[in-house]
Formats: C-alpha cells, sequence, structure tokens
C-alpha cells in the first residue's frame, strides 16, 4: 500500500502546476524501482521507498545518496542529459521544488530526449542495420577502454557474485511459477547455468586475470539507447547495486545482444559481438554470449515478473509486463 505522504507526493509531481517551468502536460511512468515524471522538456525520476534485496531505497537518506551515484554515473556515458539532482521540500504544509522547508523527497532531473531516437523505437519504425550498431559500439567501446580493469582484490569474488546472482533470479522466477515460466523451464535454465559454471570454471577464472571485470553500465537494454543524429546517448545504468554494474564486459554486452535476440535481430546481436571481439581484441567473448545472454534474459524475465505483480502498476501494464516476462523467459530457454 501507498502511504498517504507518498501518494501526496505523487499527486504533487502529477500535477503540472508545481513544476517552475509549467509543463504543457505531465507524464507518469514507473519501474519496479521508481516514478519517472515527463514534464517537457524536462524528466524528474524519484525512487521508490522500497527493499527488494538487490537495491534498498527504505529510507530518505539512501534514496539520496542513490540519486548522487545516478548523477554521477550516468554522465559517463550521457553527460548533457543528467542535468542535476533537485530536493522536494514542504514548508507550511505545501509540497515545492527547492529552496526551503523539510526536504522530503530528492528528485534526478534529467533533460527529456527525442522520443523518436530510443534503439527500440527506431527499430519498430525505420530500418536499423550495421551502420547504426557501429556508431553504437564506437561509443561503447570507448567508454570499456576508458574504464580500468578493477584491481586484484575486488575481482576475486566477481564469479561467485555472478554465481550467487544467477541463484537469486532462479529464487526469484520460482515465484513465477505457472505464470511467466513453468518449473521445467526453470530447472532447464538453472541446470544448463550451474552446468556452465562448472564446465568452463577455467574460462571463467580467466576473465577475472586478464582485467575483463571494469565498471561497466549493467542495464544496456535498447530502450536506453538513444540514437539520434548528432550523438549516441546511453543512460540509466545500474546504480544501486555495485555487484550489477562491475561486471566481465562481456557480460555487460551480452545484454544488448539478448535484446537485440529479443527483438527479432539476432543478425544484428551476431554482428555486434563480433565488432566487439575484433575492437577489443577479446577472444573469450564468443565461448561466454550464450551464457550471459541466457543470464540477462532471466533478468529481465525477473524484472518484468516484478513489475506486473507491483500494487501500484495499472492492470493494463501488469498484462503487457507478463507477457514480457513470458518472452523473456522463453528466450533464456533457448540458449
Amino acid at each position: 500500500m501507498i502511504s498517504a505522504a507518498t501518494q501526496r507526493l505523487l499527486d504533487f509531481l502529477s500535477d503540472a502546476e508545481s513544476y517552475p517551468h509549467r509543463p504543457p502536460q505531465v507524464t507518469l511512468l514507473q519501474t519496479h524501482a521508481s516514478w519517472v515524471f515527463v514534464a517537457p522538456p524536462f524528466v524528474y525520476k524519484i525512487k521508490k521507498p522500497v527493499s527488494l534485496g538487490f537495491l534498498d531505497f527504505s529510507t530518505l537518506e539512501l534514496r539520496h545518496a542513490d540519486c548522487k551515484h545516478e548523477l554521477a554515473l550516468n554522465r559517463r556515458l550521457a553527460d548533457d542529459i543528467y542535468l542535476g539532482i533537485e530536493p522536494i521540500c514542504e514548508h507550511e504544509g505545501h509540497l515545492h521544488f527547492g529552496g526551503y522547508g523539510e526536504v522530503v523527497e530528492w528528485a534526478v532531473k534529467m533533460r527529456q530526449m527525442d522520443p523518436r531516437y530510443f534503439l527500440l523505437q527506431l527499430m519498430q519504425t525505420e530500418e536499423v542495420g550495421t551502420r547504426e550498431m557501429d556508431r553504437i559500439v564506437e561509443k561503447l567501446n570507448r567508454f570499456y577502454v576508458s574504464q580500468p580493469p578493477l584491481p586484484a582484490a575486488e575481482v576475486t569474488t566477481a564469479n561467485e557474485h555472478l554465481r550467487q546472482g544467477t541463484e537469486d533470479n532462479f529464487k526469484a522466477a520460482a515465484r513465477f511459477v505457472g505464470e511467466s515460466l513453468s518449473q521445467h523451464a526453470l530447472d532447464a535454465i538453472a541446470h544448463y547455468t550451474r552446468e556452465f559454471f562448472t564446465r568452463q570454471s577455467a574460462l571463467l577464472e580467466s576473465r577475472l586475470h586478464d582485467g575483463w571485470i571494469r565498471d561497466c553500465h549493467g542495464d544496456l537494454h535498447l530502450d536506453h539507447i538513444h540514437l539520434s543524429p548528432e550523438a549516441v546517448r546511453i543512460y540509466d545504468c545500474i546504480e544501486f547495486n555495485t555487484d550489477f554494474r562491475c561486471i566481465d564486459v562481456a557480460c555487460d554486452i551480452a545484454f544488448l545482444a539478448m535484446d537485440l535476440d529479443f527483438n527479432g535481430r539476432p543478425d544484428l546481436a551476431r554482428y555486434i559481438v563480433e565488432r566487439f571481439a575484433v575492437l577489443l581484441d577479446d577472444h573469450g567473448i564468443r565461448a561466454l554470449m550464450d551464457f550471459y545472454k541466457c543470464y540477462r534474459a532471466c533478468v529481465r524475465g525477473k524484472v518484468e515478473s516484478l513489475h506486473a505483480n507491483a500494487e501500484t502498476v495499472p492492470e493494463a501494464e501488469k498484462r503487457s509486463s507478463l507477457q514480457l516476462a513470458r518472452r523473456y523467459f522463453q528466450l533464456a530457454l533457448q540458449y
């Protein structure tokens, strides 16, 4: 249940008159962990006061800290989009942006991007091919090269974190058996994953010592890539959990490759993997790709299942998320 204070905040942010720049309208979007208010030409994002195991936004202090992380980390790949952090305050019983009074919430303020150029939208309305992929690959290649390998002391447990992450996915997915996936599918995906850890332990271990564990994006799917004529912007990285972001570069790339598969373009998925293998001189990426894509599809299946079961999500949106979850788990099974 949403508290009265939270509902009051949502009502405030849904009202165009609340914003200093008086947008023509406000559109509310939401994920399992945040509310996003599109108030042209800006976007305001606040964290839901939740604790989900893999993230904790349960106090104002934790949400403020996470806003600061989100701002700093996302400026790496979309520096002109992330404008700052805005306090939402209460004074004499009224809510307002900034200035004076008691801070009741913090919002990340962003510049709104032209919705025509999100990669998922482009793939639905225009012909997207290798030229567009090259722009994305080149941007990400510069980013990965700029990120130093994590120190040895920090990567020794990376594979254990990955293993635990897969097990956490299976535990979470078990809640949705009969809804998002079958028990047979869950068992098959879990068996494949655990067998890979055993059979390819040497390859996974080599990734730690060869410098492939870096501070990446962590959530690299098509809706997080904006491909306008003037620039490539990649936004909304994982800021709330270092283990989800400080990962094998191949695992980061696999998210994008999996989402290209999911959206009917396995040709482009193969293309980007080959391009990265050459540009990064990464000889292990091909052998790891299906494993990492399976993991990434499970993550998306879990996230969409959580969204489909969230109390505050409209029924139509719940049904859509459930269909997406089923498709993601089916794709994981195919790998």
